[in-house]
């Protein structure tokens, strides 16, 4: 159970009210908009609630102390964070009183950062379930417990650090095969890049191999990676050209490598000094000194 210390302050929100269910987007008030970004909001049961489905997001149910009651579960909310994101409403009970932190973020957000961590463009699909919050070494955890002691508000970094900290954990989740599917138009054109081996990368050729219009495809890899197009194609570019470095298969310049790559060998240096870090000299040197 994530409890709060005595010195935090948790503002009295009764949910039951409609302006307050509104802006949480509860109850039977319309959205506002699409879902943009992350939003928190500490609040206090008021008898039943229910969090209303929300197709583009997943939404967390936190206790701050003591227990919850979520219908359709026989066991109470206690020290696990709900994630609902089945197309279901959500029902909520507890006594009067009750604090709880709710947050709703964007599917596509959670989807970008699960590419960030293994490469592979995956969908989140309806899913209903809770983690563990024992562990105070757990990224989620302490994401979720600074989330708290900020009043239920949270900075760009602490969004950031909450939305990486939850892919990974969906990612490392036993279900995971059922919580995610490879978004497969997306994956083909990735493919499709590695496959040309440095030669250049024509449009129709990605739109051909994964199989659906160009409006789709740029939807579907924003949703899914968080990056446009172009940048996609930029990334698996240079992903290509370093498992080229490392190969000790390898025998090309850097700078034959470079034009392979559509690149002048100087931009292609800059461009891969600041996607990894180090040089493609260094990365030569470090793959061949390891391979001593």
């Amino acid at each position: 159970m994530l409890a709060v210390g005595r010195d935090l302050e948790i503002g009295d929100v009764a949910v039951s009210a409609d302006a307050d269910a509104r802006a949480f987007g509860i109850g039977s008030g319309p959205e506002a908009g699409p879902v943009s970004a992350l939003v928190c909001k500490m609040v206090r049961l008021d008898g039943a609630m229910r969090l209303e489905p929300q197709d583009d997001s997943l939404q967390l149910v936190v206790p701050i102390a003591g227990s919850i009651n979520v219908a359709g579960s026989a066991n109470p909310l206690g020290d696990h964070v709900l994630i609902g994101g089945d197309g279901e409403g959500i029902v909520l009970s507890g006594v009067t009183g009750q604090p709880a932190l709710l947050i709703r973020l964007p599917r596509h957000l959670v989807q970008a950062a699960a590419y960030a961590a293994e490469g592979i463009p995956r969908r989140i699909g309806r899913i209903r379930l809770t983690l563990p919050l024992h562990d105070p070494a757990n990224p989620l955890v302490q994401a979720i417990a600074r989330m708290i002691g900020e009043g239920g508000s949270a900075t760009e970094g602490l969004a950031d650090d909450l939305v990486t900290a939850l892919a990974a954990e969906l990612l490392q989740h036993p279900q995971a095969p059922m919580i995610f599917s490879v978004a497969s138009a997306v994956q083909r054109a990735l493919d499709r890049v590695t496959l040309v081996n440095g030669d250049p990368v024509v449009l129709d050729d990605l739109l051909r191999a994964a199989g659906v219009t160009q409006v789709t495809l740029r939807r579907t890899i924003k949703e899914t990676t968080g990056l446009s197009l172009s940048r996609l194609v930029h990334e698996a570019r240079l992903e290509w050209g370093r498992l080229r470095l490392e190969s000790h298969l390898e025998s090309r310049s850097l700078s034959a490598l470079a034009d392979a790559l559509g690149y002048r060998p100087s931009a292609f240096t800059r461009a891969y000094q600041r996607f990894f870090g180090e040089t493609p000299t260094q990365t030569r040197t470090r793959a061949f000194v390891t391979a001593r």
